[in-house]
């Protein structure tokens, strides 16, 4: 698989953390408790423009986890084109 697109990848991390509560209560919503501290940090420094590709890759594969939310904003095709058939 190439390496995804960064402009995605940086929405898809926007997408989840507008829905955060910081793993407060455990509803299946927005980041779990570890990523719910580090996602906002890294979105803070970086944006899809200036950040390492080791940092994208990084996001591309925590992010993983978070397909079925990610299925409310974002349609099958890009979900297909960022994650392939997992």
């Amino acid at each position: 698989m190439t390496q995804p697109d960064p402009a995605t990848i940086f929405a898809m991390a926007m997408f989840i953390k507008s829905r955060c509560d910081g793993a407060i209560k455990k509803d299946y919503v927005g980041y779990n408790a570890p990523e719910a501290a580090w996602f906002p940090k890294i979105l803070g420094k970086w944006n899809a423009e200036d950040a390492p590709l080791s940092m994208v890759s990084e996001m591309h594969y925590r992010l993983r986890k978070y397909r079925k939310q990610l299925s409310e904003r974002f349609d099958d095709e890009t979900l297909y084109s960022i994650f392939g058939d997992t």
